[in-house]
């Protein structure tokens, strides 16, 4: 085989094709890091919305009270 020259089984199947549709439709990575790193984000994410939330809610009833 030459250099830089490479077969791949799955790409001549169109299997490479199908899956980066799926996952490009779906907005779901298929591959395990790129799950992990997109839930991950979703994780991340909520732990600064929650207290801020939670904060604007106490503010709310705190008002609610007040009046």
């Amino acid at each position: 085989m030459r250099p830089g020259f490479s077969f791949s089984l799955s790409r001549a199947s169109g299997l490479t094709a199908a899956k980066r549709k799926f996952a490009k439709g779906t907005e779901v990575p298929f591959s395990r890091p790129g799950r992990q790193r997109k839930a991950g984000a979703a994780i991340g994410c909520a732990v600064v919305l929650i207290p801020i939330l939670g904060l604007t809610g106490l503010s709310l009833r705190l008002i609610e009270v007040a009046l």
